[in-house]
C-alpha cells in the first residue's frame, strides 16, 4: 500500500466530528507520471476539484492535515456561531478577504476556498516548485489569486535558507542587496492593495505559516492585525533552539483584545468584533 492510500483509508475510517470524511468525498484519478491525482468533492455544497500531489513528498500529508484533520476547520472553535454569523450577514457590497500567507501548494486555499465561497484568497508562495503545483491546483477558481513571494513586514526580497528540505519547510530570510537567486517579498500592507482585489473587501482571515519568519512579520507595520477578525499561525521556536522566532508576534498581539484558542499546531487568534 502507498502513501496516498494508507492516508485515504485512514481518512475513510475516521467519521469523528470535524474530521475530513464528513466534510469531503475522494475519488481516485488516473496518476500522472510522479504525480498521485485525488478527486475532491464536498458533502455539503457545489465545491469539487482534482488536486495533484507530488509523490512520496511532504504534499502528502500536507494533504492529510488539511483534507484528513480539517486542520483549518472552524467550526470546532467556541466563537464557531459568531463566526459564521458575521460572515452570512456581511455587508454584501465587500468581498471577506482571505490570506493565506506560506500557501505550499495551494491545499490551504482550496480548503477556504470550499468554507467562505464569497471571499476572495490570495494565496502567497516563495518557492517556484510549489507555487507551480498550486497554479494547478487552484487553476479555475477566479476568487483565488496565487503570488509567488515571501510575505514580509515590508516590500524587498528573500532567500530560501533550505532549499534541501521538503516542500512544506523551506524557511527564507533577507536578502541583502546584489545577492542572486532571490524571491521577492512582499508587505499585506502591499497585498491589500493590489488590483486584483479591487478595494472591495473586507479582511476576514490570514492564516500565517512561514517557517519561522514570523519574526520578520510582526516586527514592524503591523497595523493590519487590528483588521483582520481572524488569525490563525503557526510559530516555530521549536524548529531552532533558541531563535526566538515568535517573540515580535506575542509582542504584537498582545496590545489587542482578542481571544485564543489552540488546535494541533495552530493558534487561534480572534477578534472580539468579529463584524465584516
Amino acid at each position: 500500500m502507498n502513501d496516498i492510500s494508507r492516508v485515504l483509508l485512514k481518512m475513510f475510517l475516521d467519521r469523528r466530528e470535524y474530521r475530513g470524511a464528513t466534510e469531503f468525498s475522494f475519488g481516485w484519478r488516473p496518476a500522472k507520471g510522479d504525480y498521485h491525482r485525488l478527486r475532491i468533492q464536498a458533502r455539503d455544497g457545489p465545491f469539487g476539484t482534482t488536486v495533484m500531489l507530488r509523490k512520496a513528498t511532504s504534499d502528502v500529508p500536507t494533504f492529510e492535515q488539511i483534507f484528513g484533520y480539517n486542520s483549518f476547520n472552524l467550526r470546532h472553535l467556541p466563537r464557531w456561531n459568531q463566526i459564521s454569523a458575521a460572515y452570512d450577514n456581511r455587508d454584501l457590497n465587500y468581498k471577506p478577504l482571505i490570506l493565506d500567507l506560506g500557501a505550499n501548494i495551494g491545499l490551504a486555499s482550496l480548503y477556504f476556498a470550499k468554507n467562505w465561497p464569497d471571499a476572495e484568497i490570495v494565496a502567497v508562495e516563495p518557492d517556484a516548485g510549489n507555487y507551480q503545483l498550486m497554479l494547478q491546483n487552484v487553476s479555475g477558481l477566479k476568487n483565488l489569486h496565487p503570488i509567488q513571494a515571501a510575505v514580509a513586514c515590508e516590500d524587498g526580497a528573500v532567500l530560501i535558507t533550505n532549499p534541501e528540505a521538503e516542500a512544506w519547510a523551506y524557511r527564507t530570510e533577507t536578502a541583502k542587496e546584489g545577492v542572486t537567486g532571490t524571491v521577492p517579498s512582499i508587505s499585506i500592507d502591499s497585498i491589500m492593495n493590489l488590483p486584483q482585489l479591487g478595494g472591495r473587501f473586507r479582511p476576514f482571515i490570514a492564516k500565517i505559516d512561514i517557517e519561522g519568519f514570523e519574526s520578520n512579520l510582526f516586527s514592524k507595520n503591523t497595523d493590519w492585525v487590528a483588521s483582520f477578525p481572524i488569525i490563525i499561525i503557526e510559530l516555530h521556536d521549536w524548529m531552532v533552539d533558541k531563535n526566538g522566532s515568535s517573540r515580535t508576534f506575542l509582542q504584537t498581539i498582545a496590545k489587542y483584545d482578542r481571544d485564543f484558542f489552540f488546535r494541533g499546531e495552530n493558534v487561534y487568534s480572534l477578534s472580539r468584533d468579529l463584524n465584516l
